[in-house]
């Protein structure tokens, strides 16, 4: 059976308030904000994860408060065997006047997201394929596989200049790596009675039946582009 142990650090370290507040509204922020909160864990198989997250806030002078002028979410974790959290997030909407930017850059490597086949609820799951108590027992891993995904996106929002009437485009990018999990890092520094075995899951089955094929099987790159319209009703 899969042993699971985790837990979240969950208390701000600490704010730091950059700029000083206007001493007849002591209400209003002005300068720099910034939170912090560190991120800790433990996964049998996947080690010890480690890191922070953290929001930025600038209010400027604070004329435009309580609206920010720019937000930057970032957030750096990882597993020591290798899954992890690489994410820069930005919002304003001043740093273009009239439109709102928001971006998104992240690298995000999974080395044993859950996999279940290609038939959302009617999948079928066999615990006992992940219990390594039963003779039945393939691995714990069974339905895992692993997956390395990079993205980067921008959105932008507008006003057309017509009542309740706004724009909004887009472009994303993802570039996304699949495979087996990679049980031979996984298995570093694990009991011998805690090993997983290679080469077994959902997903190396599916590939050697050929549910998925060869020119699919490390995935591939997808952009997307989105122009519209909308209707603001108030």
């Amino acid at each position: 059976m899969k042993k699971l142990f985790s837990f979240f650090v969950l208390m701000s370290l600490y704010v730091l308030s950059f700029g000083q507040c206007g001493e007849k509204d002591k209400d209003v922020k002005t300068g720099w904000n910034l939170g912090l909160i560190p991120v800790v864990s433990y996964n049998s198989d996947l080690g010890f994860q480690y890191g922070a997250l953290t929001n930025i806030y600038s209010f400027g002078d604070g004329k435009a408060y309580p609206k920010y002028y720019h937000s930057i979410y970032a957030e750096v974790s990882r597993y020591t065997k290798g899954s992890g959290i690489y994410r820069l997030f930005y919002d304003s909407e001043f740093l273009i006047p009239k439109i709102r930017l928001t971006a998104d850059i992240s690298y995000l490597p999974d080395q044993a997201l859950d996999f279940f086949g290609f038939n959302g609820y009617d999948a079928v799951y066999n615990k006992i394929w992940e219990d390594i108590s039963l003779s039945e027992y393939k691995s714990r891993l069974y339905y895992n596989h692993q997956r390395n995904v990079f993205r980067a996106k921008a959105d932008f929002q507008g006003k057309t200049g017509v009542a309740n009437l706004n724009w909004a485009a887009g472009y994303d990018f993802l570039n996304i790596q699949v495979g087996s999990v990679p049980v031979e890092k996984l298995n570093k520094g694990s009991d011998s009675t805690n090993m997983l075995p290679l080469n077994t899951s959902l997903y190396d089955d599916y590939v050697k039946w050929g549910v998925i094929r060869p020119e699919e099987e490390s995935g591939g790159q997808l952009h997307n582009m989105v122009v519209s319209q909308k209707v603001c009703m108030f």
